[in-house]
């Protein structure tokens, strides 16, 4: 995995080696997922179910940084003209979620502004979740949207609702659980219990003690013993770090979420251990 900042995150050059490994199998599709806080691709054959090449890049929040998604975009453009197909799909970290049987359109805009601030450089976007039975209401800047539009011949996915919609039918089967995914900036934190979603929401974090607060307060809420409740981990976290240790201090039975079940990580896409940085995007593919 390469994690690029700033100017230098155009330094990148295609791989041989990886050039080879997409001749050699079949069905490849791209993930692109757009975030706050940066973008990032992912390859897969789907018919192999092996994930091939990854890359994540961060880009810091400055007037240069939809000029350098576009730049990242372009210097990817190699790699994804491999793909069979893309998927792109927008990580919001403002959104809000109302169940179906509440629901009216015409509401939209006052539902979202009754619970997230929005600036007037956002637009409001729509989606509905079968699974979880609601509308999904998100925040996303204007350029942004329009650098979508721009190279994306299809509309783009929210992942949020990619995210929940999967996890939930795992917790079906599973049970109650808890799943974190951490950005740079901060985490989203879902809890749900045999396929109902409870909780779903996004804390912005700067220490690690930020963190573990609103985890601990977020269980706490649901009567969720620490002990005993399993919480699953996933994003821009590594093993023995500091958001990491604190979790581990805390919450006895915390696990990094691993690869969904007959998915396989290539060497040459990255370290195993790495999996659970690329986790749920990995739910947009398979």
């Amino acid at each position: 995995m390469e994690v690029a900042t700033g100017i230098h995150l155009l330094q990148q050059s295609e791989s041989d080696k990886s050039t080879e490994l997409f001749s050699a199998h079949s069905s490849l599709q791209m993930s692109i997922r757009l975030r706050q806080d940066g973008i990032s691709f992912l390859m897969a054959s789907t018919s192999e179910r092996k994930i091939l090449y990854f890359k994540n890049y961060f880009v810091e929040n400055s007037p240069l940084k939809f000029k350098l998604l576009e730049k990242i975009l372009v210097t990817e453009q190699p790699t994804l003209l491999y793909a069979d197909s893309i998927k792109w799909s927008y990580y919001s970290e403002k959104f809000t979620i109302i169940p179906e049987e509440l629901y009216n359109p015409a509401l939209k805009e006052q539902y979202f502004e009754h619970t997230v601030e929005t600036g007037d450089d956002e637009l409001i976007g729509d989606v509905y979740s079968g699974v979880v039975k609601a509308h999904f209401l998100f925040a996303i800047h204007l350029e942004l949207h329009q650098l979508i539009i721009r190279y994306s011949p299809t509309r783009f996915k929210l992942s949020n609702v990619l995210i929940a919609d999967k996890i939930m039918r795992i917790q079906e089967v599973s049970g109650q659980g808890v799943y974190i995914d951490l950005t740079k900036n901060g985490f989203f934190i879902l809890i749900g219990n045999k396929g109902k979603l409870q909780l779903y929401n996004y804390f912005p974090a700067e220490t690690p003690e930020d963190l573990i607060y609103h985890v601990l307060f977020s269980m706490e809420q649901f009567y969720l013993n620490a002990e005993k409740v399993p919480v699953y981990i996933s994003g821009c976290i590594t093993e023995g770090d500091e958001n990491h240790s604190i979790l581990k201090k805390f919450i006895k039975n915390c696990n990094f979420s691993g690869l969904l079940k007959g998915v396989e990580l290539h060497p040459l896409a990255g370290d195993k251990s790495i999996h659970h940085f690329f986790y749920t995007q990995v739910l947009d593919l398979f």
